[in-house]
């Protein structure tokens, strides 16, 4: 039995962690923006951006497996901005993620379909399903996931410290 091909866009986040989406969620690839940083936010959160005339949270999924260790290295990340709802009657609401190259179309279908990767663990939470894409598991991001707080608080695994160097 023949599957239907459908179109997606990966995401390469860097660190070697990618994703896919269907272009529902897409709504503007953005070059090199420029974030307003969030006092004492926490280490993968990289702050909000001025979107359309509204703020919208900005992560990078990297932070989250180097718990905000990784030094920058002194280029300006791009980001993506998707579309979610966080029931199908809410409003549609945004957040970004930071991305190191640019987003590409590619064409998926049910024939590769596989299992997630039991690491890094957040995939659990922020992943529908997985693909294998150029002989590598490939998450399809469940968006309203990564930007509710909903579903943070059912992370598998305690998040970094977003304040490390605080006194008690």
């Amino acid at each position: 039995m023949m599957t239907e091909a459908r179109s997606a866009w990966l995401f390469d986040f860097g660190a070697g962690l990618r994703a896919v989406t269907s272009g529902q969620h897409m709504a503007e690839y953005l070059r090199a923006p420029q974030a307003v940083e969030i006092p004492l936010a926490p280490v993968h959160a990289c702050g909000v951006l001025v979107w359309r005339q509204q703020w919208v949270p900005l992560i990078d999924i990297t932070r989250l497996v180097s718990h905000g260790h990784e030094k920058s290295d002194g280029k300006s990340r791009d980001a993506i901005v998707l579309a979610y709802r966080e029931t199908p009657q809410s409003p549609l609401r945004y957040g970004a993620l930071t991305l190191a190259a640019a987003p590409r179309e590619i064409e998926v279908s049910n024939g590769l379909a596989c299992d997630l990767p039991i690491t890094p663990a957040f995939w659990s939470v922020f992943a529908a399903s997985c693909i294998t894409y150029e002989n590598q598991p490939v998450p399809i991001l469940r968006v309203r996931n990564i930007f509710t707080q909903r579903y943070a608080t059912s992370f598998p695994v305690a998040l970094p410290d977003p304040y490390p160097n605080a006194r008690d």
